[in-house]
């Protein structure tokens, strides 16, 4: 290798600049993928949360008002998911039985399906359940 050469290749050697392109061009990315693996995880959670305290309210309420119908009961479902599309309610569910002391046991349980933003390969919507069991005089 001529002797010029040996110090041009130094030089390109010892260069630094455009490396802070390359390196945030690797780098955003991975960052990208992290903040929408957060924003997706912090939805999913507050969906779930929400069903369940949606659920808890609703069990509370039929306690309460036990002459309550179930018609009105899963109206007062669908008035406490504040934030999430009703539409993607799969299902509302409430069972009653009659127990030998004349109270009756009663179950009310949901499905509900949540969407991600992007869908990741195969992922495209979760199904979160929730259900109370609870007497109601």
């Amino acid at each position: 290798m001529p002797r010029s050469s040996f110090f041009k290749l130094k030089a390109f050697r010892n260069e630094c600049s455009g490396s802070v392109a390359i390196e945030g061009g690797i780098i955003f990315p991975l960052f990208l993928m992290v903040l929408y693996a957060v924003i997706e995880l912090s939805r999913a959670l507050y969906a779930n949360f929400e069903l369940d305290y949606a659920v808890d309210k609703t069990s509370r309420y039929a306690m309460v008002h036990a002459d309550a119908s179930k018609s009105d009961i899963e109206t007062l479902f669908n008035n406490e998911l504040i934030n999430l599309d009703a539409d993607n309610l799969i299902s509302f569910n409430m069972s009653e039985v009659v127990n030998a002391d004349k109270t009756t046991t009663t179950k009310i349980s949901t499905s509900y399906k949540f969407e991600l933003f992007i869908p990741l390969a195969n992922y495209r919507e979760f199904t979160f359940d929730s259900e109370q069991t609870f007497l109601r005089f």
